[in-house]
């Protein structure tokens, strides 16, 4: 789209978005009005993958795609200790995520979900031969800090009625799984395997308008669900993150593998807030995904007496409505 080689730079995409955009803007051809359409649905496409690229690699000054460049006197990769519950990795935020996800896999957490804008994992935990309800909520934030990220694990029980650690010894060894993760890692391409893994498995992908124009993407639609093809599953899951942002669903949080998509939205006069589940099943490149909106109480995701009636229908066709639109550009 932008003419870039695979070892372009930030100031290359930059060169060329602007050679694109004198080339095709829309007011250079008023006198063809053909033509301007086409100018108009080329520059969207234009700004679409500029916007990607700034968003996952000019914010790191990274080169596109560009992996081979590491050098070999790159320092390991180390666990500092800060607390029992905090360490700091000598990695970018981006590239801890494979690595506390294989940690949170072993240490067998549930439920595993993250999001890769704000820099959060969250799962259910559970110790061996724990007392009965006594699941944990365990969530896990990454922060950059200079040239290290800084890994923040917090608890708190799925029961809201217990609101003391009764009937634990001791917290998930998060920092240990960690170093048993780093040991298995290759050590000359770390970085280089943490760089695509994130991308593959981690990032949410763009559906362009070209894809929109050239492929039957939403074959058809049913009460409640659509039938999707023609894109991956993290193309998929990006459209309702986008559907999820404009009918203002908060806490969002997603797990590529399962396709499912997880988010709330707040109280109102009778409600005490909706939990909403996007879920994608199928394989390859065909999908069928599925929209709920349930009401949560006090202690969980519950029915609760209080639920706005019809809201959750309301929320969950607002979301599909959103995700036709984009699919009919």
């Amino acid at each position: 789209m932008l003419n870039l080689g695979l070892d372009a730079r930030v100031e290359d995409i930059k060169r060329s978005y602007r050679n694109m955009v004198r080339q095709w803007h829309p007011d250079q051809f008023n006198q063809a009005p053909q033509k301007q359409i086409e100018a108009e649905a080329r520059i969207k496409e234009i700004n679409v993958a500029y916007d990607y690229l700034c968003r996952h690699f000019s914010r790191k000054k990274l080169a596109i795609r560009n992996y081979g460049n590491e050098t070999p006197d790159q320092p390991p990769i180390t666990v500092t200790n800060v607390d029992s519950e905090t360490f700091l990795l000598n990695l970018p935020a981006d590239l801890c995520f494979p690595i506390i996800r294989q940690a949170l896999v072993r240490l067998q957490v549930r439920h595993l979900a993250w999001n890769t804008y704000s820099h959060q994992f969250a799962g259910v935990y559970r110790e061996v031969d724990a007392p009965p309800n006594s699941e944990r909520n365990i969530e896990i934030t990454v922060k950059e800090q200079g040239t290290h990220s800084r890994v923040s694990m917090s608890l708190a029980f799925t029961n809201y009625r217990q609101n003391v650690r009764i009937g634990f010894t001791k917290v998930p060894d998060l920092q240990e799984m960690v170093r048993s993760v780093l040991v298995a890692l290759p050590f000359e391409n770390a970085r280089h395997y943490l760089k695509e893994e994130f991308y593959q498995t981690f990032q949410l992908h763009e559906v362009t308008f070209s894809e929109v124009r050239h492929k039957k993407i939403l074959e058809k639609e049913t009460e409640g669900e659509m039938f999707i093809a023609g894109i991956s599953m993290n193309q998929a899951l990006n459209l309702v993150l986008q559907a999820f942002a404009s009918c203002r669903v908060t806490k969002v949080s997603w797990n590529t593998e399962s396709g499912r998509m997880a988010g709330e939205t707040g109280w109102s006069v009778r409600s005490c807030g909706q939990r909403v589940e996007a879920q994608l099943t199928g394989r390859a490149n065909s999908f069928r995904l599925r929209v709920e909106s349930t009401p949560m109480s006090y202690g969980g995701q519950t029915n609760s007496q209080l639920s706005d009636l019809g809201r959750g229908q309301k929320e969950r066709n607002n979301i599909l409505e959103a995700i036709r639109k984009r699919l009919s550009v």
